[in-house]
């Protein structure tokens, strides 16, 4: 599908809110298709993976300019005490070519079961041959902490460091589980 298809939707309009529905079972749907990657969909964008020390998350924007989402891909130390989740990996608007005029696919749904499945599906494959390859990269916390691209801010770089000594800050883990929609941990 090619942007111009669609129209956009005025706020509140009757469009708006079908928009926003089919927006949601896109991401229903893509829940199912990450589920085999060991991602759960905590909150309404966001799609988790925890480990002992760390989040890797998925994040998804919807445009409020039409039916279209951006991809973010993202760790949270969850000794960090900062107060928002920080989208600090990559993020993805569609696949093919940098060139607007041959940009292959946003990730765009129109109103039909088919276009939304789409969606869903081209959105899963990015996560994973983009993604995971990101994810696999900062999975230990030595390259975590050394990344080039400089995932971590210092304070959460501290916040991992204090965690792997043990000095994990119990109040600052529950505060980042709530953030991602995780239940308390055990």
């Amino acid at each position: 599908m090619r942007t111009s298809e669609f129209t956009m939707a005025m706020p509140g309009s009757p469009e708006k809110k079908r928009e926003s529905l089919d927006a949601q079972k896109v991401l229903r749907q893509l829940a199912k298709e990450l589920a085999p990657l060991g991602f759960r969909r905590t909150k309404p964008s966001f799609f988790t993976r925890p480990t002992e020390l760390v989040v890797e998350f998925v994040h998804i924007h919807k445009y409020t300019f039409g039916p279209h989402f951006r991809i973010h891909f993202g760790v949270r130390v969850l000794n960090d005490t900062t107060n928002a989740v920080g989208l600090n990996g990559p993020s993805i608007d569609g696949v093919g070519d940098a060139n607007a005029s041959t940009y292959k696919a946003l990730f765009t749904y129109g109103a039909d079961a088919a276009s939304m499945a789409a969606s869903a599906e081209l959105m899963a494959r990015v996560v994973r041959e983009q993604g995971e390859p990101w994810f696999a990269s900062i999975r230990s916390t030595d390259a975590l902490l050394n990344s080039p691209d400089r995932v971590l801010v210092p304070q959460a770089q501290d916040a991992l460091r204090q965690a792997m000594a043990g000095n994990a800050n119990p109040v600052a883990v529950g505060t980042s589980r709530r953030q991602l929609g995780l239940p308390p941990q055990p």
